[in-house]
């Protein structure tokens, strides 16, 4: 009765054992990944996000061309690779900046005044070309213009449409959750230990037991985080995701994937440990009996 109780109780405990590292494993995943600053700013190099999002740019205002009849070539100076580089960067890091509780916008002030000057100096010369009054509504238009040249533009380098989520409320959501994430880290790996504790009360008189129920529980962790993120991998999942902007595609569906390695790695790990830990088992248990098996020869004899 009492090793049936001992059997259930291990179990029981291995099996919150396995959640619990689960939790550790995706919060980890989260902590320094998904929710990781450094991890997003790298993205821009990684993913040759300016360049996609300078075609992307370059094909909007060639489009645009021939309904406001602004030439393109006006933004070619805003819409520099290395100007976008910094405002993605910027973006980014207003955009975490939020999360952090580090300020209470999103967005940033991006510097705009050669392409402000530009277009003034276009309309001006389109108003003088055919006699256009320039009053309030002529400067009504070009203050429009300007405002929605440089919003597209600021568009296009939020490559993870902060401004968007914060729109849609999201951002707040995830402001609110921010400090837990790293605490929920900490909390499950005390909870680890405490679990790994109790499982070593339970076998204290044969801590080979222990070992063994440790690999059952880091197995079966492992096993139920590989098969769904192997399975994102292996299909390309996050591909069927339909995202017009060539740089916003880029910059998420590789910090998914790069989120999803993490917990694959963790799972790999998890479970080249249990098998590490069974083999040591195996190994322990045969000594064990062998030394049995000499100490009852010798005592024969």
């Amino acid at each position: 009765m009492k090793k049936a109780f001992q059997y259930i109780a291990c179990v029981i405990f291995s099996l919150l054992l396995a959640f619990s590292l689960m939790a550790t494993g995706a919060l980890i995943a989260v902590d320094r990944i998904a929710l990781n600053e450094e991890a997003c700013v790298a993205l821009i190099d990684a993913q040759a996000l300016p360049e996609k999002a300078r075609q992307s740019l370059e094909k909007h205002f060639d489009e645009q061309q021939n309904t406001t009849g602004v030439p393109a070539t006006l933004f070619t100076e805003s819409i520099a690779v290395d100007k976008l580089r910094v405002l993605m960067e910027d973006t980014i890091r207003n955009g975490f900046a939020y999360l952090n509780g580090e300020t209470e916008t999103i967005g940033i002030s991006a510097d705009f005044y050669a392409l402000e000057a530009d277009l003034r100096l276009f309309y001006s010369s389109y108003a003088d070309m055919y006699g256009y009054a320039k009053d309030e509504a002529y400067e009504a238009a070009v203050e429009e213009a300007i405002q929605i040249s440089e919003e597209s533009i600021c568009t296009s380098v939020d490559i993870f449409r902060f401004k968007s989520l914060a729109d849609a409320g999201m951002m707040q959501k995830v402001r609110a959750v921010m400090p837990w994430i790293s605490r929920g880290v900490l909390c499950c790996a005390v909870l680890d230990v405490v679990l790994l504790l109790i499982l070593v009360l339970l076998n204290r008189k044969n801590l080979r037991r222990t070992w063994y129920w440790l690999a059952c529980a880091l197995c079966s962790a492992g096993v139920i985080l590989y098969v769904p993120t192997a399975w994102l991998k292996s299909t390309e999942w996050f591909d069927r995701f339909t995202v017009k902007a060539p740089q916003t595609f880029a910059a998420v569906t590789a910090h998914l994937y790069h989120t999803t390695d993490a917990v694959k790695t963790y799972a790999v790990v998890c479970i080249v440990t249990a098998a590490v830990l069974w083999v040591i088992c195996a190994v322990c248990g045969m000594m064990r009996k062998r030394k049995l098996r000499l100490t009852a020869a010798s005592s024969e004899n």
